[in-house]
């Protein structure tokens, strides 16, 4: 399994946290095949197979007595390759993009948690209401783990939803509300003070790890500690020892991290971006690719860049050759 971490630096003087999952299907389930999708906000993008599922702009003309109205909104589309056209598949569509199977699980804009059944294009709403907000979803296994935030007392709880018995389950309260994660094929969380959690559901219970004096980011599967902090990525063991610095960067603009590398991109005043891999095993930084937009998402051998939220004027961009296509322009409909 693959796990990563999206940190997106507005321009504005404030970092949002994003968290993105991938993984293929587990080895003692060969009929089932997924990945997960990132979360919060960040996850936008995830694929399945040749299919790569993406949010991007729609424009909708229409209008009465001959009077031309534009309608604009977020969609959810899908297409196989670059130069194909994509297929919008489901309106205001917001975050949380999950595949299993062949279903996807996603968050739209009225937050409501929606299961969609690519073959039939069904639509079930799983939770989420005018009182019950959900922010987060996230696949893990058969487990579909997502956090509920109550609008009237602003408190967010932990759900799983069993993909097979189709069973509810609380597990965690006040939980910070936009950070979900896996550690060892376990639920990884974070409370409201920032100090990560796990939940095992093999034995059903929580176990807490930190404080740390740093922001972080991820626990990786080999028990090792990502965290950010004065502009420097740091490493450090479970319980705070062995802390060392991995790198610094200027103009930092978004990250990904996965269980071997962290992509990242830059962007000067001159908003020139460039994107490189920082590798745990080398300790070095490579430049992969030149982009006209930062990462805003990885799926497999490819990382994503799009302007600003990651909606429309997608890149991917091949790891390995820094090869870049253009993806996608921007949708629009009639």
């Amino acid at each position: 399994m693959i796990g990563g971490i999206i940190i997106y630096r507005r321009f504005f003087g404030f970092v949002i946290i994003m968290i993105m999952l991938l993984s293929s299907c587990s080895m003692n389930k060969p009929n089932i095949d997924y990945t997960l999708g990132r979360s919060p906000f960040s996850s936008f993008i995830n694929s399945s197979g040749d299919e790569v599922f993406f949010k991007s702009f729609v424009l909708y003309n229409g209008g009465d007595n001959n009077e031309l109205k534009e309608y604009r909104y977020q969609g959810l589309f899908r297409k196989t390759q670059s130069n194909h056209e994509p297929e919008l598949i489901y309106e205001n569509f917001s975050h949380g993009l999950n595949v299993y199977s062949d279903k996807l699980y996603f968050i739209n804009t009225q937050h409501q948690l929606l299961e969609y059944d690519i073959l039939t294009s069904n639509i079930t709403t799983i939770a989420g209401d005018a009182v019950q907000s959900v922010s987060e979803c996230l696949i893990i296994d058969d487990t579909l783990f997502y956090i509920v935030e109550n609008i009237a007392n602003s408190t967010c709880i932990l759900y799983t939803y069993d993909l097979i018995q189709k069973g509810y389950k609380e597990i965690a309260d006040n939980v910070y509300w936009e950070r979900l994660n896996h550690f060892k094929d376990n639920i990884q969380f974070w409370d409201k003070s920032g100090n990560p959690k796990i939940y095992k559901t093999s034995t059903d219970e929580i176990i807490e790890y930190g404080p740390f004096d740093m922001e972080v980011i991820q626990l990786l599967d080999n028990e090792k500690v990502i965290g950010y902090k004065d502009r420097t990525f740091i490493q450090c063991d479970l319980d705070g020892d062995n802390k060392v610095s991995l790198f610094s960067v200027d103009n930092l603009y978004n990250i990904v991290v996965t269980q071997n590398e962290i992509f990242y991109s830059t962007v000067d005043k001159e908003t020139y971006t460039q994107l490189f891999r920082f590798s745990f095993s080398s300790k070095r930084s490579k430049k992969i690719a030149t982009t006209e937009f930062p990462i805003v998402g990885y799926a497999g051998t490819y990382v994503y860049c799009a302007s600003t939220t990651g909606i429309g004027d997608l890149q991917r961009i091949d790891t390995n050759a820094g090869e870049i296509e253009a993806f996608d322009d921007r949708a629009r409909v009639n």
